[in-house]
């Protein structure tokens, strides 16, 4: 049952960020494309520049700013929403270059290579853990666990510690 709640948790986490992603990202594609500016009069490499630039900003600067979010508070929006943590071996925040790296491994494993979507899947409901953070040896903590009584809550906290 926990198992279950968690890969629940864990997806809607991932689903939340990645909408808060998109929408920045459409938001900073348009921006990028008004700010460089994409007259068609100028000719086909520059509207492939322009968007090339859109991308790499509507992309590069939520990773960073998730990364760097996940790396010193441990949690992204969507763990924040659904109480989750991420953290290292130590219990600490992994810190922000892991942080970073951590997204941006994410990014490219689930985005671009659609095998690493279900890898991750598969990882997260069969041992609850991503290939991505499996890697960086980072874990994700459920804060608030459901479905588990008081006694298995206290033997958690004992056995982590």
């Amino acid at each position: 049952m926990f198992e279950t709640m968690y890969s629940i948790k864990r997806i809607a986490a991932y689903a939340i960020d990645l909408v808060v992603v998109y929408i920045v990202g459409l938001g900073l594609n348009l921006l990028a494309v008004a700010l460089i500016g994409s007259d068609p009069e100028s000719g086909l490499g520059m509207i492939v520049f322009t968007q090339l630039a859109g991308s790499v900003i509507s992309y590069g600067i939520p990773i960073v700013v998730f990364g760097s979010l996940a790396g010193l508070f441990g949690w992204t929006p969507g763990k924040l929403i659904c109480f989750l943590r991420v953290k290292n071996q130590s219990g600490n925040t992994p810190g922000i270059a892991k942080g970073i790296l951590r997204e941006f491994i994410k990014f490219v494993g689930t985005s671009f290579l659609l095998l690493g979507a279900f890898w991750a899947l598969h990882g997260i409901v069969t041992k609850q853990k991503t290939f991505y953070d499996d890697w960086l040896d980072i874990d994700v903590e459920d804060i608030k666990p459901s479905g588990l009584t008081e006694t298995q809550k206290n033997w958690r906290k004992t056995f982590r510690k």
